[in-house]
């Protein structure tokens, strides 16, 4: 009886252990970011002047924001089985000239981007985008910063008032989960 009583502590623990083993392959957790964004930021990939007030800064929604006001632009995520985005994207567009220096405004372009998320490499994948062709922005990438957070980046047609000249830089637009404000 006393063999018995040894083994059996000992054979439990052996038991426990074995069942306890790491999966090789673990499912990572459903992420879940369907819903409405409001636009926190709007950054450019370096520091220009986009509204000839001298002063040069990457924070572009700053920036137009000093002269066209408060943006109200909002991102809506819905699933309903086609994963679709709705925004909208800021362009810059010649107003006017003054001088022979344009004068630009930024006008929201609407956007319908269908993605797919991809679970394994935790990224979102382009599907289709409409209008499928912008005059003066093409899309880059989708990056989900967070469970309330997203990057969308567009590399964009921008005037440099420091050079005088059009140039094209990456612009990320950050989307944060929330109710309209």
């Amino acid at each position: 009886m006393k063999k018995l009583l040894v083994k059996f502590p000992v054979l439990f623990v052996i038991v426990f252990y074995s069942g306890c083993s790491e999966d090789p392959d673990p499912i990572p957790p459903l992420k879940y970011f369907y819903g409405n964004y409001n636009l926190q930021a709007i950054t450019a990939g370096i520091a220009m002047d986009f509204n000839n007030n001298g002063q040069s800064t990457p924070n572009l929604l700053l920036e137009i924001e000093e002269v066209q006001g408060e943006l109200n632009n909002r991102l809506s995520f819905t699933n309903e089985n086609t994963e679709e985005m709705n925004f909208s994207i800021m362009e810059a567009n010649v107003l006017t000239e003054f001088e022979g220096i344009p004068i630009i405004r930024f006008l929201p372009t609407p956007i319908r981007l269908f993605v797919t998320f991809d679970q394994l490499k935790d990224e979102f994948v382009s599907r289709e985008q409409i209008p499928s062709v912008l005059e003066n922005a093409e899309f880059q990438n989708i990056v989900l910063v967070d469970q309330l957070t997203l990057d969308i980046t567009y590399s964009q047609r921008m005037y440099d008032y420091a050079a005088n000249q059009w140039i094209i830089i990456p612009v990320t637009y950050r989307f944060v989960r929330g109710t309209l404000t």
